[in-house]
């Protein structure tokens, strides 16, 4: 099964007449460098969050050996 879909010409028309905006360059490089950076924090929280998880695992087992 096919999904189509099907715009009228007036559709059309106001979707290619429609202005949208974008950054200049230098500011799409900042904003992709946010980006990064905020991927790098998420990464290292994730990574820290894992650890305590693993220090917790081992410490319950030792608790109740």
């Amino acid at each position: 099964m096919y999904n189509c879909y099907f715009f009228n010409r007036t559709q059309v028309s106001n979707i290619l007449s429609t202005n949208i905006s974008v950054p200049q360059i230098d500011e799409q490089q900042k904003i992709g460098e946010y980006f990064e950076q905020l991927d790098t924090l998420i990464q290292q929280c994730q990574a820290k969050i894992k650890k305590h998880k693993n220090i917790k695992q081992a410490l319950l087992q030792k608790m109740f050996v």
